[in-house]
C-alpha cells in the first residue's frame, strides 16, 4: 500500500512540476511579446515622425519647382522680346520700342 501511495505521489508530484513548467513557459512568452510590441510601438512613433518629416520635404520640393518653372517661363518671355528687339535693331526698324 505504502508504495502505491509513493508512487501516486511522485506521479502526481511530476505532473504538477510539468503544469508549473509550462505556465512559467507561457508567462515568459507573454512578457516577451509585450516587451517586443512595446518596442515595436516606439519604432512606429519614429517611422510616423520621419514620414511626416519627408513629407514636408517633398512639399518644400514640389513649391521650389512651380517656382522655378514660372520664373523660367518669366526668362523664356524676356528673351523673346529681346530678339525681337535685336531683330529689329539689325532690320533699322526701333520705332516700336
Amino acid at each position: 500500500m505504502m508504495e502505491l501511495l509513493i508512487n501516486n505521489i511522485g506521479s502526481v508530484s511530476t505532473i504538477i512540476v510539468f503544469l508549473v513548467g509550462g505556465v512559467a513557459f507561457v508567462q515568459s512568452i507573454r512578457f516577451d511579446v509585450n516587451r517586443l510590441d512595446l518596442r515595436l510601438s516606439k519604432f512606429e512613433k519614429e517611422i510616423e515622425k520621419e514620414m511626416e518629416s519627408l513629407r514636408n520635404v517633398i512639399l518644400q520640393l514640389a513649391r521650389q519647382e512651380g517656382k522655378v518653372a514660372a520664373m523660367e517661363q518669366v526668362v523664356i518671355q524676356q528673351g523673346l522680346r529681346l530678339d525681337r528687339f535685336i531683330q529689329s535693331v539689325l532690320d533699322g526698324k526701333t520705332e516700336r520700342f
